[in-house]
């Protein structure tokens, strides 16, 4: 059964690093107790504001604690007992197809968080966690597109509003 938790919460005003330290340790905490669902994504401030690149920094915090939670896979096909012993004491796996095989399932492949080297990371914008979430952000809302608004949908909200406001009105 699904179960929601508030968690990934910050007192921090702004996503930096406090946010990030508060929410990845709640967030981990709730992942621990078995949450699959989590309500403080993108809030900042202890639930005052709601920042997008927040909200993007958070799903990438979400994805590296379940990658790391979940572990590598070990079976008698990923632990290589034949491998080990056809390569030998000093020998290389790298080279070997099981391990081309197997290795890129046990990586996690971040989507903003920094993996590059300094030099690279400086010809490619020197940009900060934050630049490049709100990069991201923006990406994904220009990529949206505008659904057609149901017009007889929209007529029955306008009407349930309607009404809801009139029984308001004639209780106080």
């Amino acid at each position: 059964m699904p179960t929601a938790i508030n968690v990934g919460l910050t007192d921090s005003n702004v996503p930096d690093g406090q946010a990030g330290v508060e929410k990845a340790a709640t967030m981990l905490l709730g992942m621990l107790a078995g949450a699959d669902a989590y309500g403080g994504m993108g809030i900042s401030g202890a639930d005052q504001g709601f920042n997008i690149a927040q909200l993007v920094i958070d799903d990438e915090i979400i994805a590296y604690l379940k990658r790391k939670i979940k572990g590598g896979e070990e079976s008698g096909e990923t632990l290589a007992f034949k491998v080990i012993k056809e390569v030998g004491i000093g020998g290389s796996f790298f080279s070997m197809d099981h391990n081309l095989q197997h290795f890129r399932k046990e990586l996690w492949f971040p989507t903003i968080f920094e993996r590059l080297g300094w030099e690279v990371w400086e010809q490619s914008g020197s940009m900060d966690l934050l630049e490049r979430a709100g990069e991201k952000a923006e990406k994904i809302i220009l990529q949206q597109k505008e659904e057609e608004i149901n017009k007889d949908l929209v007529e029955e909200i306008d009407t349930i509003y309607a009404t809801a406001e009139k029984c308001l009105v004639l209780k106080r």
